[in-house]
C-alpha cells in the first residue's frame, strides 16, 4: 500500500490498515524511526476520557462510581 503526503505532511491511513487496527478518529499513533523506514504503532489509552460523558448530581457517590466503572468496560470492550 503507498500513500502520499500531502503539503501540509499530512498522511492518509488506508482503510485496510485502520480496520486492522481499529483505529478511531480520536486514537493516537506512536511513531518509532527504524533503520531504513519508520514503524506507526496505535497507542494504547491507560484511561479514556469519560468527561461529559457520565451525568452526575444528587444521590449516591456509589452508584456514579459504578456507572463511571461500566461506561470504562464499554469503552475498552470497543
Amino acid at each position: 500500500m503507498r500513500t502520499r503526503i500531502s503539503t501540509k505532511y499530512q498522511v492518509t491511513i488506508p482503510r485496510a490498515v485502520r480496520q486492522a487496527l481499529k483505529l478511531r478518529s480520536t486514537d493516537t499513533l506512536e511513531w518509532h524511526n527504524e533503520i531504513g523506514g519508520v514503524s506507526v504503532r496505535k497507542v494504547g489509552h491507560a484511561a479514556p476520557s469519560l468527561r461529559g460523558r457520565i451525568k452526575v448530581g444528587r444521590g449516591s457517590i456509589k452508584h456514579d462510581i459504578e456507572a463511571a466503572r461500566s461506561a470504562m468496560a464499554t469503552r475498552f470492550a470497543q
